[in-house]
């Protein structure tokens, strides 16, 4: 019988670490199966931003029975993510909703409403699954195998989200379960749900990427790397009503290290945003930056690599240095700090805050700074999905 994956991510919406997975899956995998077919929560081709065509969600309903069907979920923060958050990142009036819901939520009686709307959207939408990608064998029986790889739920760890019988029936109805860092881990072995620890598989992107094939994708000036630059990174949540504090840190890493500063977006989707707060950043500037406008994912793998050093709120663009060997620095995002804690062995402060990142940032440059645990990363990644290959013999 013949045998066909589904790959399913977030790969609907340009966010750099999300459009990397099912690259890094395909090559790894592909090989195995005679078909393979790339879902997301709807119908896109971000291909001219570095993504693969993908099929809307519907697709894992009409599997053809006379083929052997198997689902990898490929990644990402996405374990019980509930539909309401992930379609509030393609569609502005949910995003709207789920701000407003949001907000309302703080008031006594307001989680109710938020509820209410979170429904409603299912309702509309029309959704089969209890989430978005976490979804189990009892829900998609047509699939001989499910697999999480590698997925990240740090938030679990303070929820009482896994305390619903219906989600961990679904948890624990899937055939690999592995996870990104300690935290998503302990909210699992609380409920003793069996699953594995792997890091992120973005880590083996210098090993898929090669130059040649970089410099063929990219649309960025290959003069770029002739200058010392540093890749900086940053969110619309994180920096609205904080240029100035973001300005003044960059320019003094810029005077301190001599190097010019790189601003790039990395996530351009609702609740990202990046390069609405880049743009605002870049006017408090005044000289010694570069701005990079409507980067594809080869731009921004490219520029990473080749920069003196990586400052970001984003956790693949915290990977794509790791599997360079870039020196970085991470800041905001919870997810990012419990990552770099799992997977980083250092006596060198990696993670910042945000009124903090000039002195960790030249501490770090200073410092000569080079993640060696990235290779005991890739080799970890191998073996797991060795382990994960052998499903389907």
């Amino acid at each position: 019988m013949k045998k066909r994956l589904y790959i399913l991510a977030p790969n609907d919406r340009f966010n750099y670490g999300d459009l990397l997975f099912p690259h890094i899956i395909t090559y790894y995998f592909s090989k195995i199966f005679d078909d393979v077919v790339y879902v997301s929560t709807t119908a896109s081709d971000l291909s001219e931003k570095g993504g693969i065509k993908t099929k809307e969600y519907s697709e894992l309903f009409k599997t053809d029975k006379e083929w052997e069907n198997h689902l990898i979920v490929a990644g990402g923060e996405s374990l019980c993510v509930r539909w309401f958050t992930i379609l509030s990142y393609i569609f502005p009036w949910v995003d709207y909703l789920y701000r407003f819901s949001s907000k309302v939520s703080k008031i006594p009686l307001g989680c109710y409403f938020k509820d209410i709307c979170a429904s409603f959207v299912k309702y509309v939408f029309k959704t089969k699954t209890c989430f978005v990608f976490s979804v189990g064998k009892n829900e998609l029986p047509q699939f001989k195998t499910i697999a999480y790889n590698a997925l990240g739920g740090s938030w679990l760890l303070h929820s009482d989200e896994l305390d619903n019988p219906k989600v961990q029936e679904i948890l624990k109805s899937v055939d690999y379960f592995a996870v990104r860092d300690n935290e998503t881990s302990k909210a699992l072995t609380l409920r003793h749900i069996k699953h594995s620890i792997c890091p992120d598989s973005a880590i083996l992107m210098s090993e898929v990427f090669n130059e040649d094939i970089l410099r063929a994708k990219i649309t960025v000036s290959k003069d770029i790397i002739n200058s010392n630059y540093i890749f900086f990174q940053g969110n619309l949540n994180l920096w609205k009503g904080k240029y100035d504090l973001a300005a003044n840190q960059l320019i003094n890493i810029s005077k301190v290290l001599g190097c010019t500063i790189c601003l790039c977006p990395i996530g351009t989707a609702l609740g990202h945003s990046d390069q609405i707060a880049l743009k605002n950043i870049a006017k408090k500037m005044g000289e010694n930056y570069f701005l990079i406008n409507q980067p594809n994912i080869f731009d921004i793998m490219w520029l990473i690599k080749h920069s003196q050093m990586y400052i970001g709120s984003s956790l693949h663009g915290t990977i794509t240095a790791m599997s360079f060997g870039v020196p970085y620095v991470g800041y905001g995002a919870r997810k990012l700090k419990a990552y770099i804690e799992q997977w980083t062995d250092s006596n060198i402060k990696l993670f910042s805050q945000k009124n903090s990142l000039s002195e960790t940032s030249i501490n770090v440059y200073k410092s000569s700074f080079i993640d060696r645990n990235a290779e005991r990363q890739k080799s970890n990644v191998i073996e797991k999905f060795h382990e994960l290959a052998e499903l389907y013999q």
